[in-house]
């Protein structure tokens, strides 16, 4: 290791361009999940359009019969999942931009989005292979959690 400069988690040393590069991917990350957060705000008081976008992927005849029976189920409780998904996009947001926890934070991310596009009924169609928060952000989620630094 070079004098005076510090090793990372991972190995990463301060400064490197693969610790730019991996630090670059989580902020950008952060960033998506805060600003797809911002629509959500309102589901703290009002659980209703999360409720409404349950009951539509539920009757979806297109999408395979898990993903409605699974959109289903989660109906009862659309109260807590509402705050959950907005605690969880915005806190992991925050918490990727700040480097906190990072391939812990990318794991629950990554399992969130995953958890939206079964539900959606997306993720067993060729949308999620072209839709931006499809693929894309499961790949670089799952880069994160695997190796993205502390």
């Amino acid at each position: 290791m070079t004098p005076g400069v510090a090793s990372g988690a991972g190995g990463l040393r301060r400064g490197s361009g693969e610790a730019r590069a991996w630090m670059l991917l989580r902020i950008c990350l952060g960033v998506f999940l805060i600003v797809k957060s911002i629509s959500k705000f309102g589901w703290l008081l009002d659980s209703s359009p999360l409720s409404a976008r349950l009951v539509e992927w539920a009757a979806k005849p297109e999408s395979i019969a898990i993903s409605r029976a699974y959109a289903q189920m989660l109906i009862p409780a659309v109260a807590v999942f509402a705050r959950l998904a907005l605690i969880g996009e915005l806190g992991g947001g925050i918490a990727l931009i700040a480097g906190v926890q990072t391939r812990i934070v990318a794991v629950l991310a990554l399992l969130m989005i995953v958890n939206y596009h079964f539900a959606s009924g997306g993720l067993f169609a060729y949308d999620f292979l072209s839709d931006a928060s499809g693929l894309v952000v499961v790949g670089a989620l799952a880069a994160l959690a695997w190796g993205g630094g502390r």
